[in-house]
C-alpha cells in the first residue's frame, strides 16, 4: 500500500511539471519557411549578445536562400556594427572560414 501510494504521488508529481515545458507550436509551421528559423534563430542570437553566432547564422541564410526576403533583411541586419565587429574573426583574408586561431 505504501508503494502504492509513493507511485501515486510521482505520477502526480511528473504530471504537474509537464506544465511546465515550453511547447513551441510555431516549429510546425516554420518547416516550411527554413529562411525564417534562421532569420529568427540570428536575432534570437544577437538579442542575447551572441554576435558571432548570430553574423554565422544571417551569413549562413544568405549564402543558402540569397533569393529570399529574408536573406535581403539579413544582410540589413549583418550591417550592425556589433555583428559586423565579429565577421573579421571567421573570415580570413582569402575569404575562407576558419574557427581555430592560427
Amino acid at each position: 500500500m505504501k508503494r502504492l501510494a509513493q507511485t501515486g504521488w510521482l505520477l502526480l508529481l511528473l504530471a504537474s511539471l509537464t506544465g511546465c515545458l515550453q511547447w513551441s507550436s510555431s516549429t510546425q509551421a516554420d518547416s516550411n519557411q527554413p529562411e525564417k528559423v534562421l532569420y529568427d534563430n540570428a536575432m534570437d542570437a544577437a538579442e542575447h549578445g551572441k554576435f558571432d553566432v548570430a553574423g554565422l547564422t544571417l551569413q549562413t541564410l544568405v549564402n543558402t536562400y540569397p533569393d529570399s526576403d529574408y536573406a535581403l533583411k539579413a544582410e540589413e541586419a549583418m550591417q550592425d556594427p556589433r555583428i559586423a565587429a565579429y565577421k573579421h574573426s571567421w573570415v580570413t583574408p582569402g575569404g575562407g572560414m576558419t574557427f581555430f586561431a592560427k
